[in-house]
């Protein structure tokens, strides 16, 4: 009897195990109210720029990179088609001969510069893969990435505004435009190994600078397919809407329209070069590029002369 009076109970155990748990959290300090988190607004543009990621997907990039090109070339032989029919009108209403050549002229002006955009559209993408760049971290990518998704939505947000109250499709097109480059553009920052870039912690200063300069070349490159397409058909567009007001005007109103179709042409002209004008660039820069590092190279292979001497 006395044996099982001294033998603790299993109540007793686990009260004295709960003892120094309760004299802990008695002795440990009241936390209060929560504190104010100083970096939620940089929390919130890294989850806008993580959904923006994986909305923005790499694979999205590369299928639209295709179709884009192949919409502009679409609406290169659409444009030649609506600036001849636009000219002949135009032929007719000024009983201007000069009109008529200035629209075949234009016809054979648009299948060469289509020619030539599929000649370099693939040279450029050539010369993008054999010219690794580095930068040393990924912020300044980002940084650009949110800046372009958000002036994208502004621009196209005045665009809209400024159509309504100019009563001008131009305006809203061309807000369009921007915020379809724009988009794209933070696609690229947020996938740099589409640009043949690495983030290396091992980059030095020059490399870095080498590699900021570096990324707005391959990237302007690389979405060059995007404004060609975009530029192509929203040139091909308005050139439509010229052609409406060259059929429907009067003689007062004539001049005008046929200077809206004028500025039309101009742009789809402008949107055809790019691939061959982004190619040129391209090279030069990067042959500025090699000489410099040529000329920083210098003194070391002097200093390993020296050594060896």
């Amino acid at each position: 009897m006395a044996d099982e009076k001294d033998t603790p109970t299993e109540a007793e155990v686990t009260e004295a195990s709960d003892q120094p748990a309760q004299e802990e959290e008695a002795a440990a300090p009241k936390s209060g109210k929560p504190k104010f988190n100083e970096m939620v607004v940089v929390k919130l543009f890294d989850k806008v720029l993580d959904f923006a990621g994986n909305l923005l997907s790499l694979k999205f990039l590369e299928s639209n990179l295709k179709w884009a090109g192949r919409l502009g070339h679409f609406g290169l032989l659409i444009a030649a088609v609506v600036g001849l029919l636009t000219a002949m009108i135009l032929a007719v209403k000024a009983n201007s001969f000069y009109a008529f050549l200035a629209g075949i002229g234009w016809v054979f002006l648009v299948l060469v510069l289509q020619y030539v955009a599929a000649r370099f559209s693939d040279a450029s993408n050539v010369l993008i893969q054999s010219t690794p760049s580095q930068m040393s971290s990924a912020a300044f990518l980002d940084c650009v990435a949110l800046l372009n998704i958000i002036a994208g939505v502004l621009l196209f947000v005045n665009g809209i505004i400024t159509a309504v109250q100019g009563k001008s499709i131009e305006a809203f097109l061309t807000g369009l435009g921007i915020l379809i480059l724009c988009e794209f553009w933070a696609c690229v920052s947020l996938h740099p190994k589409c640009l043949n870039m690495e983030i290396s912690e091992e980059a030095t200063a020059g490399e870095e600078a080498i590699g900021i300069l570096s990324f707005f070349m391959k990237g302007a490159v690389t979405l060059v397919p995007i404004a060609f397409g975009v530029g192509v058909v929203l040139g091909t567009i308005g050139l439509a809407f010229a052609g409406v007001s060259v059929l429907v005007a009067d003689a007062a109103e004539l001049f005008a329209a046929q200077a809206d179709a004028m500025k039309a042409g101009t742009s789809i002209i402008l949107a055809a070069a790019l691939p061959f004008v982004a190619f040129v660039v391209f090279v030069v820069y990067y042959l500025t590029i090699d000489i410099i590092r040529a000329v920083l190279a210098v003194p070391h292979k002097l200093d390993a002369l020296r050594k060896k001497k």
